[in-house]
Formats: structure tokens, C-alpha cells, sequence
């Protein structure tokens, strides 16, 4: 094989490789695979979303756990059930922040919870309304949909 020919068939093997990742690339967009593959599409961001919801939930579970926890260790600390030494950092009044902190984190669980569900819901609705990302024109006002 001469260099010149090697040369040519390695330009045409990077190429052919380059055209392929961007056509992977553009594959993998919302606005073209909506209309190359909406059904894969679909799939794909409604798995997506269930998977969200799934993680989202045992977040908040181990959240609500967490609070559970740190309240039934304030309460015995209040009863006495429980003292600690005099130079540990646990005091009633960290317990009690620990609590509000807990609380705090149960809460922004159901919220990203909720949020997931949210999306999960939109997810499903596009598919169901054959939603494309590329459409010529804007749509009419009363036919816009999220």
C-alpha cells in the first residue's frame, strides 16, 4: 500500500468516525429524536422521570427517618433517659437544632418528590399529545401545551 493511499483510507476511516458520532449526537436530541424516534424518546424521558420519582421517594423516607430519629433522642434527653458526658458536643440545644434541620431536609424531600411527580406527569402527557420538538411554526395560543 502506498503512503498516499494509506493516507487517503485513514482520512476516509476518521470521516465515516466523525460522521458517526455526530449523527449519534444529533440522534440523541430532544428536537430531532422527537421526530426520528418518538416512541424511543418517550421511553427514555419517562423511565427517566420514574427513576427520579423512585430516588425521590427513598429520600424523603430516609428524611422522615432521620427526623423520627433525632426526635425520639430529644425526648429521652428531656425525660433523662439519656446523658451525655460533659464534654460532648451533644447538647439539648443541638438536638433541638438537629431537629429543625431534619424537618427542613423532610420537607425539601417532599418537595423534590412532588416536583418529580410533576414532571413525570408532563413527561406522560407529551407522549400522549405526540409532542414534537420541531414544529414549523408557533403553535395558536389556545392550542399551546407544556
Amino acid at each position: 500500500m502506498t503512503p498516499r493511499l494509506r493516507d487517503a483510507w485513514l482520512r476516509a476511516v476518521c470521516l465515516a468516525g466523525l460522521l458517526g458520532v455526530a449523527a449519534l449526537g444529533l440522534w440523541r436530541t430532544p428536537e430531532l429524536a422527537s421526530y426520528l424516534a418518538p416512541e424511543h424518546l418517550a421511553d427514555v424521558l419517562i423511565g427517566r422521570a420514574e427513576n427520579l420519582v423512585v430516588d425521590k421517594e427513598g429520600e424523603r423516607d430516609a428524611r422522615a427517618a432521620l427526623e423520627q430519629a433525632v426526635t425520639v433522642r430529644l425526648a429521652e434527653w428531656r425525660r433523662g433517659l439519656t446523658v451525655s458526658a460533659p464534654d460532648s458536643m451533644i447538647t439539648e440545644a443541638s438536638l433541638v437544632m438537629a431537629l429543625r434541620r431534619a424537618h427542613t431536609l423532610r420537607v425539601e424531600a417532599a418537595d423534590d418528590l412532588l416536583r418529580a411527580r410533576e414532571t413525570l406527569a408532563r413527561y406522560k402527557r407529551l407522549r400522549d399529545t405526540g409532542w414534537q420538538g420541531l414544529r414549523a411554526g408557533c403553535p395558536a395560543v389556545g392550542e399551546a401545551t407544556p
